[in-house]
């Protein structure tokens, strides 16, 4: 790489003074008489008898071009300006070159330039004046956009170049601005915790490669969980029987499932005789039971010697029938026998009987006007009568006996 080359690339990484944490003016009459810091073509580079922190920013006046090229050892070339008679002055950024350079050092030192009282150029700032040294540090370039730090003494000649007496720099002249960086410096670094609290998510998520895959893969779920419960709610919907008849009848197959009521059923057999009139009304008056139950067909009275049985027939199956009884002793004494789910197009019908204690039988409402259910009344004379429901095919029964013999 030639030399201006180099130069180029290394006034591009010039910085404002503003940026600089520390800023030392030395004379040109070689760097070995500056107990300062000294440099070395053979590779150390430095050796020091100040400390200097990590992100100091630190003018080197370099005697011998080739030191330029052993200054990345110990820290960034931030820039390098070229000087009369073969020096260079260069800005160097420390990367922290011993475990003393723990500490930023919050502090800017100016070590200003003295009017050569041999020329007729003025100096800025005068030695004597603090004043004016804080009001061209408020004034000079706040935004930071000058890159040239020999722009920051606007009275130098920069062309021909400042004589080594105007570099000379007596103790006297040592200003420290302590309290004016520290203020600048506060400000920086709080714009900083700003971006990187800020900045940082949002070019998170843009460059992570797996953010995308999160997202497709949290659709994904979404969309199988959805599927799952469309498919259970459709299959309910869509599983409905159409037909009325069928829908009954899974209605009815359910409540019988789900009943926990005590069934009395006695499979003894027994034979049966007309009940007078009831085949005739049924016929006039059918009372749709469910499948395979279907219709009422005759109601039937059989004697025995310990009592007798009212004996029920259809014309189907009565194992999906469905009924409850209970005993009424008020107004008077009758056993009721409810066929759940049958409904019937009339009031009530009455069928005397006068047998082993029994006055009549009425099959129909009862109590309730608003009752449709199919209610099968036995109004007896004798409260001690027991009364056993059996269920066989095509047949109900009601077994009636007398607890007291």
């Amino acid at each position: 790489m030639n030399e201006s080359a180099a130069q180029d690339r290394r006034r591009h990484l010039r910085i404002p003074l503003e940026q600089e944490v520390l800023v030392e003016r030395e004379n040109f009459e070689g760097i070995e008489k500056v107990n300062t810091f000294n440099l070395s073509p053979a590779g150390a580079c430095l050796s020091s008898n100040k400390s200097f922190a990590t992100g100091q920013i630190v003018y080197l006046e370099i005697k011998n071009r080739d030191q330029i090229d052993c200054i990345p050892s110990m820290g960034e070339v931030k820039w390098t300006k070229e000087l009369p008679e073969g020096s260079w002055l260069s800005g160097v950024e420390f990367r922290g070159i011993s475990s003393k350079f723990k500490n930023r050092i919050h502090s800017f030192i100016l070590k200003t330039q003295v009017q050569n009282e041999k020329s007729n150029k003025k100096s800025f700032p005068s030695e004597d004046s603090q004043e004016q040294l804080f009001e061209y540090l408020e004034k000079s370039d706040p935004q930071g956009t000058q890159t040239d730090p020999l722009e920051h003494f606007p009275d130098m000649d920069q062309e021909a170049g400042p004589s080594q007496d105007d570099l000379i720099l007596p103790q006297d002249t040592l200003i420290n601005t302590t309290s004016v960086v520290k203020a600048l410096r506060d400000q920086e670094e709080s714009q900083a915790q700003v971006s990187l609290v800020s900045e940082p998510i949002e070019s998170e998520l843009s460059t992570d490669p797996i953010w995308p895959w999160k997202k497709f893969g949290t659709a994904l779920i979404v969309m199988i969980v959805l599927t799952i419960f469309g498919y259970q709610y459709g299959k309910r919907f869509f599983d409905q029987p159409k037909n009325p008849s069928d829908k009954l009848d899974q209605l009815v197959t359910r409540l019988y499932q789900n009943s926990k009521k005590t069934k009395d059923i006695s499979q003894t057999p027994v034979s049966v005789k007309n009940l007078p009139g009831s085949k005739d009304f049924l016929a006039q008056h059918p009372i749709d039971m469910t499948k395979p139950a279907s219709i009422l067909r005759d109601i039937q009275w059989k004697d025995s010697d310990q009592g007798g049985s009212l004996v029920i027939e259809t014309n189907g199956n009565t194992e999906d029938l469905t009924i409850r009884s209970f005993f009424l002793s008020k107004p008077s004494p009758r056993k009721v026998f409810v066929f759940e789910k049958l409904t019937h197009d009339f009031d009530q019908k009455v069928f005397p009987i006068s047998k082993y204690g029994i006055s009549q039988i009425r099959l129909g409402r009862h109590g309730n006007e608003n009752e449709k259910e199919l209610h099968f009344v036995i109004d007896v004379e004798n409260p001690n009568l027991n009364f056993v429901l059996e269920k066989q095919e095509a047949q109900i029964k009601i077994l009636v006996s007398d607890s007291d013999k």
